[in-house]
């Protein structure tokens, strides 16, 4: 709930509570924390890298912005549904610390920042 809080108050916006059954409990704990991740400019998905001649340690001082959405709004990863928000990346940074680089192709964490977009709910 905590971490909800911090969405509604950084976006500013008012998450209306719907009721949430066990099998989707788990996806939305994943939702909320992956947005709350982006805001904190921290680790939310991963992305495969190719591999670097030498093996050394890089070290990102600050987050660097690797990708932002084009017009379609496409970036690879996809939109998240907290209850009446569906939350769309709209950028990607490399994060701030030390990535263990490789000789082969490697897996490393990525940030991607999330903007919300109410869902329309039509009554019937």
């Amino acid at each position: 709930m905590n971490k909800m809080k911090c969405i509604e108050d950084y976006y500013q916006i008012h998450f209306i509570l719907e009721p949430v059954y066990d099998n989707e409990l788990i996806t939305l704990y994943f939702n909320v924390d992956a947005v709350y991740n982006g805001i904190a400019k921290q680790t939310n998905c991963h992305r495969i890298m190719s591999g670097y001649k030498e093996r050394i340690k890089i070290r990102v001082i600050e987050p660097i912005l690797i990708e932002s959405a084009d017009k379609s709004g496409a970036i690879n990863m996809p939109s998240l549904k907290i209850h009446n928000y569906n939350f769309i990346p709209k950028q990607i940074y490399l994060p701030m610390g030390i990535i263990k680089t490789s000789k082969r192709p490697f897996i490393v964490g990525f940030c991607a920042v999330l903007e919300p977009e109410e869902i329309n709910h039509e009554s019937s």
